[in-house]
């Protein structure tokens, strides 16, 4: 008699959007372009979640439509001053999810003993808020 061992497989994926913006000189269509690419960069890839750094309402509103089917499963987007915030897209449910306009947690439901937690993180990088980066830190500690 055999015995199945599937199971469901968990692959991750991250993306700094902010690299695919282009100079404000350049015409609309090739931003455009550009996150369509990502998009379809999303479809052929084979990863279960993606975790996007530096999202704008702008790439959404692109991205959305083409990758929405694949990964039906994302977190709100939070903005930051800056117009921009991190996103999760799943093709597993999420069993729960924090959000906030630099991180976003969820508890993937896969086929293993427990759920599996990713996070994406937008930290601070200006070495004058070392101590604000210390205390999102811990934060994330603690909400695991």
């Amino acid at each position: 008699m055999k015995h199945s061992t599937s199971s469901t497989q968990l692959t991750i994926a991250t993306l700094n959007v902010l690299h695919a913006l282009v100079p404000l000189s350049w015409p609309i269509i090739q931003a455009t372009r550009r996150y369509r690419e990502i998009g379809r960069i999303m479809l052929e890839s084979p990863a279960s979640v993606f975790c996007l750094n530096e999202v704008t309402q702008f790439f959404l509103d692109i991205v959305q439509p083409i990758v929405n089917e694949k990964y039906p499963h994302s977190t709100q987007l939070v903005l930051r001053s800056r117009k921009h915030g991190v996103k999760i897209y799943s093709r597993l449910p999420f069993e729960e999810m924090l959000v906030t306009d630099w991180l976003a947690i969820v508890r993937v439901d896969v086929d293993y003993k427990e759920s599996v937690v990713v996070a994406a993180t937008h930290l601070s990088h200006d070495e004058r808020q070392a101590t604000k980066r210390a205390k999102e830190l811990q934060w994330i500690r603690s909400d695991l």
